[in-house]
């Protein structure tokens, strides 16, 4: 309902001196304004039988249904967000870099030794210990000591994610076992798997070595095994799950 005073105008109108009204596009607002022009202006004369505040009342009806929509619209496409959200966190968590294909009924598991128990012995432990420059730092997994060249073979079935050299670990694989758990066999002299490689326990699939970060002290053959237990993303002691 524009003011007696107010003119419509074309947009490529210039020079124009009249007020503008601008018009409040609320819904409220609009509804307010139409019962409370109809009230003054008595137009119900115009109309018979017309009633006022039975169009106030529709116009609320009107009002209700139209924000109820928008709530409804709007709660629905947060759920929908929300469940994307959801499934993309725990296939995240599941796939562990595309490994979604292992379906083990249990995620608790038992891993073998993966070097012969005749042919190692452990020589640093799951937890705080002293480094060579005489500071403290903490052992994410158990080492186990032997001749280069040694055989090492994979402590449970799963998938190889990981084949690679890094600076820290050296030559290193990392497999899949399932939803939770993933095992590191690090410092290997040989490789012999590749990724995406599905392999049965007990399966060699490297030799001992001594590459990357090693302490290599004189007279001494550093060559071990570092060996890893995930469960998802946090390290764990090995030594809770070898057979």
């Amino acid at each position: 309902m524009f003011p007696e005073y107010a003119k419509v105008i074309s947009s490529d109108q210039t020079n124009v001196d009249d007020t503008l009204f601008l018009v409040n596009r609320d819904f409220d607002y609009l509804k307010e304004l139409s019962c409370n022009y109809i009230k003054k202006s008595d137009k119900k004369s115009l109309v018979k039988n017309f009633n006022p505040d039975l169009w106030c009342n529709y116009t609320d009806y009107a009002l209700s249904r139209v924000k109820k929509k928008s709530l409804s619209v709007k709660s629905k496409a947060e759920k929908a967000k929300k469940g994307v959200q959801k499934k993309k966190r725990n296939k995240k968590i599941a796939s562990y870099r595309g490994v979604s294909s292992i379906k083990n009924k249990s995620t608790e598991i038992l891993f073998a030794w993966p070097v012969s128990q005749k042919q190692f012995w452990i020589s640093s432990f799951f937890g705080s210990r002293k480094k060579p420059n005489g500071t403290w730092g903490f052992h994410y997994g158990i080492d186990m000591a032997a001749i280069r060249g040694t055989n090492v073979y994979s402590a449970g079935a799963g998938i190889v994610i990981e084949a690679r050299y890094s600076r820290s670990y050296g030559n290193t694989i990392v497999i899949a076992h399932n939803r939770k758990y993933k095992t590191r066999y690090a410092h290997l002299d040989k490789i012999l798997v590749f990724v995406g490689q599905k392999i049965k326990q007990k399966k060699l699939i490297g030799k001992v070595g001594r590459t990357g970060l090693v302490w290599k002290p004189q007279g001494r053959d550093p060559s071990h095994l570092h060996f890893e237990v995930h469960s998802f993303v946090k390290k764990v002691n090995p030594l809770r799950f070898l057979a």
